[in-house]
């Protein structure tokens, strides 16, 4: 997902060597994440999923906790409308722009652990060991979003930054915002709203200073520039189920993404989402100039097939 924020001069909280006051919960996380069956079915998952690599979680937290997560989303946490030509969604300040010991995170009780949990060295170590993804920092970069009727993000890579490893979602989302809020109807495609995975292909570039078609026409194909762009139909489609979570590696030119428009009046894709940054991050080549011109121009390109996941 693209970063709404303003860059931050700090590298981020550091979890490890924070005392937990009394007041954050505990042992949030679903009991038999950790176990060596559940590592081992989601590295096989990992590795053998398409387009590219990523991960579905089907059981994150106690669904206790995460209804109490959506509540304060909600009711506690101020999300701002941001829209650009990119995306258009209501998100929450960063996290890591709230202290553990203000009075306002005692007001988020259940996120402020959430975010205790995600970033701790337990939960980062679980990850590079099931995911095989390198060491992880322990910066924090994470944020809630509120997709509503008519929100929705764009196509993206998300490989803005190169010390992002991973990116992830947690889903709290509400179907029908009408009924209750601790109501867990199921999320369906008529809501809209779906995590798109979008296979990259090759696509050739001509040189900004070409001044005539003449000279394109003839130019040797070992001058044109070939760049990563995405198929225009995505290949996978993943439901923003509550309490489930989805992991995914970020490589530029390749985990190529977007948020489909939420179509539903009544509901609301209430999301937790960020990123795990590497602890020692390798340069990325910045040779990527995909545009909207392109995917316009590969319209016609079509798949086969797309897996709908729910």
């Amino acid at each position: 997902l693209a970063n709404l924020n303003k860059p931050r001069s700090t590298p981020g909280i550091s979890i490890g060597e924070e005392e937990l006051p009394e007041w954050l919960p505990r042992s949030i996380l679903a009991p038999e994440l950790y176990t060596e069956e559940n590592k081992k079915e989601m590295r096989h998952q990992y590795e053998t999923s398409e387009p590219y690599r990523h991960l579905r979680i089907p059981k994150l937290c106690n669904p206790e906790v995460m209804l109490k997560i959506r509540e304060e989303v909600v009711h506690n946490l101020k999300t701002f409308h941001r829209e650009t030509d990119l995306f258009k969604v209501s998100q929450s300040i960063d996290f890591n722009n709230i202290p553990l010991d203000s009075e306002f995170a005692k007001t988020i009780p259940n996120l402020m652990s959430l975010r205790q949990h995600l970033y701790s060295p337990t939960f980062r170590h679980f990850l590079e060991e099931t995911l095989s993804c390198g060491k992880l920092s322990e910066r924090v970069d994470m944020a809630a979003n509120e997709y509503k009727s008519g929100l929705q993000l764009a196509c993206h890579d998300d490989g803005v930054q190169t010390t992002r490893k991973l990116s992830f979602i947690v889903y709290s989302s509400q179907a029908d915002t009408s009924k209750p809020i601790d109501n867990v109807d199921e999320w369906k495609p008529e809501h809209g709203g779906f995590l798109e995975l979008f296979p990259g292909v090759n696509a050739p570039i001509l040189p900004e200073n070409l001044p005539t078609t003449s000279e394109a026409i003839d130019m040797p194909v070992e001058n044109v520039i070939s760049v990563p762009v995405p198929i225009t139909i995505p290949s996978k489609l993943i439901a923003p189920a509550f309490n489930t979570m989805v992991i995914f590696e970020v490589k530029p030119g390749e985990s190529f993404h977007a948020v489909q428009e939420v179509y539903d009046k009544l509901a609301n894709r209430i999301s937790i989402q960020g990123w795990f940054h590497a602890a020692e991050p390798k340069p990325v080549p910045n040779n990527r100039v995909a545009t909207v011109r392109l995917l316009q121009d590969r319209k016609s390109t079509r798949l086969n097939s797309i897996t709908l996941e729910s």
